[in-house]
């Protein structure tokens, strides 16, 4: 069979040849964009579901079980309280910038407010394990509060 008068030899072959190396270009691109999604996207949190950093167990109230910025905090006592995580929410500061303590592996959480008490002092605390918190303050819990005498 004749080939057409105005086709050159070879055109079909060499348009399936540069359409071949265009396609696998563009599979590159998207493969190489995919490895590198983890890189280009963040994903925070502002409650504690996906923390996993727990805070070890204190031995005693009168002992601080972190520093934040050089401030020591204590425990209130050493029962844990079990809350949910999604009801747990980061503490800030006055930048905006999630607490945490000095050691950078604890974020220090407050419980989400309660509308109906919006003068009630915040209650901060560290995460010890799942839905399991516990309370902090910067005064050990056998240590009278300072009177202002």
């Amino acid at each position: 069979m004749p080939s057409a008068p105005n086709v050159a030899k070879g055109t079909p072959g060499k348009f399936l040849l540069v359409f071949t190396i265009l396609m696998a270009g563009v599979g590159w691109t998207a493969l190489s964009d995919r490895l590198q999604r983890k890189d280009l996207e963040t994903t925070e949190f502002p409650t504690a579901i996906a923390d996993e950093s727990y805070l070890p167990a204190p031995e005693s109230t009168s002992v601080a079980v972190a520093t934040i910025s050089g401030e020591d905090l204590f425990p209130t006592s050493l029962e844990t309280r079990g809350i949910r995580d999604g009801f747990m929410v980061k503490a800030v500061d006055a930048t905006g910038e999630y607490i945490r303590d000095d050691t950078d592996r604890f974020h220090l959480y407050r419980e989400t407010p309660d509308p109906s008490e919006p003068n009630a002092p915040p209650r901060l605390f560290f995460k010890t394990d799942r839905n399991r918190y516990l309370e902090v303050t910067d005064q050990p819990a056998d240590t009278p509060p300072a009177s202002d005498a």
